[in-house]
């Protein structure tokens, strides 16, 4: 008898984990994504809303809430249930607190950037490549700032900026590293805060 497997699915998954570069696997990747695009686009929708609404408040936020969880029942065909809805907003709050703790996107700084793609950094191989040394820079600033030290006579920011520069292939426009600056000092002085805060409300607890 033959064991080749008949289970379009199991066939699927055998030829992506044979050769995952091979034409087949890349039209297989396609189809998947599209049949999963319209559940991930209404979760991502939702998830979206709760984060906005958690952070307003606001009467026009919940009402984008409500419509997300009709769009998700009417994607998913069935009842949102409170199980559901708590997995969501634990989801958004995550997300948040993931924001806060990594730089902004490189092209929403620089003007222009190679068209590589980091994969070492995507994995969260290593820091070494084109992203993952522009989250050192930005990190590195930011502890800079905590420490109270001149930003552009910190070696220790000099340093990784050259190897940013070089892998970018050009230098950084001072008006791109005003806002870099900008960004990573925002982001220490919030979580200095946030840090405090939290330790305030642990006295005496």
């Amino acid at each position: 008898m033959d064991d080749e497997p008949r289970d379009a699915f199991t066939r699927a998954a055998r030829a992506l984990a044979s050769n995952p570069d091979s034409p087949a696997s890349l039209q297989i990747m396609s189809a998947m994504r599209r049949a999963l695009a319209p559940r991930e686009q209404a979760r991502n929708q939702l998830v979206t809303a709760l984060g906005l609404q958690m952070a307003s408040g606001s009467e026009k936020d919940q009402a984008a809430v409500d419509a997300a969880i009709k769009h998700w029942e009417i994607t998913f065909k069935g009842e949102m249930t409170d199980a559901d809805l708590a997995d969501m907003k634990a989801e958004a709050c995550e997300r948040d607190a993931q924001a806060r703790r990594m730089p902004p996107k490189i092209e929403s700084i620089l003007e222009t950037r190679p068209s590589t793609t980091d994969v070492g950094y995507q994995l969260g191989v290593h820091l070494e490549g084109l992203d993952g040394t522009w989250h050192r820079l930005w990190a590195i600033i930011s502890l800079a700032h905590s420490f109270g030290s001149d930003i552009d006579g910190d070696d220790g920011v000099s340093e990784v900026r050259g190897q940013f520069e070089r892998l970018l292939g050009r230098g950084i426009r001072s008006d791109e590293w005003d806002a870099l600056v900008a960004h990573a000092k925002h982001h220490a002085e919030t979580e200095t805060t946030h840090r405090e805060g939290s330790s305030s409300r642990g006295v005496g607890t």
